[in-house]
């Protein structure tokens, strides 16, 4: 009951948080909304931090010892992504600590700042601003990173809820598995920036709104590894944990 209840009061913050996220974009007068949504704003800082703490915690997962090897590899290379997001989040400090673009990335990055993600190779639209079709339309950054949070957080947990074959086959693999009722929120977060998307490009607000989920997609996947960590914790158990105890309910229930 006491779980339930956690979860409970988690799913209502959470829901929350998305609707003062976005919702204040429609609040405030547009200067502040751009301000809100700025390279180097509040938005951007925080989704850049949320990332940082969600490779932390799933690093210190990892090093506890509580896992499999292959469950210790998953968890370090997810680790290293969400770190590396971070970095690639705030240009690795380059508007903080002044340094120029390297030579090599500034004629071939859209903002021409130190970056990967925003290389001509991974946006929508080529060097002339045609739209690109085909395979390259999936593979821009925006696309990459919401095919990793609808695999990792929604659909692995579903099969891993729903199919026992799935379930025995990730457990062989020692893929973590996120809460499924945490990773509902993902797509939560996709649908409501779609749903304000025409309104919010009306106001002039559209970037800001856009920021506003990256951010949001940060919160979450430090929550959900927070969540993975507390488990953990709360089990006693710091030399194996199944994969069962990352699932809303325990697997014999």
């Amino acid at each position: 009951m006491q779980i339930q209840k956690s979860i409970l009061i988690t799913g209502l913050s959470i829901a929350a948080l998305i609707f003062f996220s976005y919702g204040i974009l429609f609040v405030l007068d547009v200067e502040a909304s751009l301000a809100w949504g700025l390279e180097d704003g509040p938005v951007e800082w925080a989704g850049a931090i949320a990332l940082a703490i969600a490779g932390g915690v799933f690093a210190r997962i990892a090093a506890l010892g509580s896992q499999g090897m292959r469950s210790r590899i998953w968890l370090g290379l997810l680790a290293a992504l969400l770190l590396f997001g971070a970095g690639e989040e705030i240009s690795w400090g380059q508007r903080v600590f002044g340094f120029e673009t390297p030579e090599v990335l500034e004629g071939a990055n859209l903002q021409a700042e130190t970056n990967i993600h925003n290389l001509v190779i991974f946006h929508a639209q080529d060097e002339e601003g045609a739209r690109r079709t085909g395979i390259a339309r999936w593979l821009t950054s925006h696309r990459l990173f919401s095919l990793f949070w609808l695999g990792f957080c929604l659909l692995v947990p579903a099969a891993y809820h729903f199919s026992d074959r799935l379930r025995n086959l990730l457990e062989t693999l020692g893929m973590p598995i996120v809460n499924i009722g945490l990773g509902i929120f993902f797509p939560i977060v996709y649908l409501s920036a779609e749903l304000l998307l025409t309104e919010s490009a009306r106001r002039g607000v559209d970037w800001p709104l856009m920021e506003t989920k990256e951010s949001l997609y940060s919160i979450l996947f430090a929550i959900v590894a927070i969540e993975m960590l507390l488990k953990i914790k709360r089990s006693g158990n710091l030399k194996r944990i199944s994969a069962a105890e990352f699932m809303l309910k325990p697997k014999n229930d």
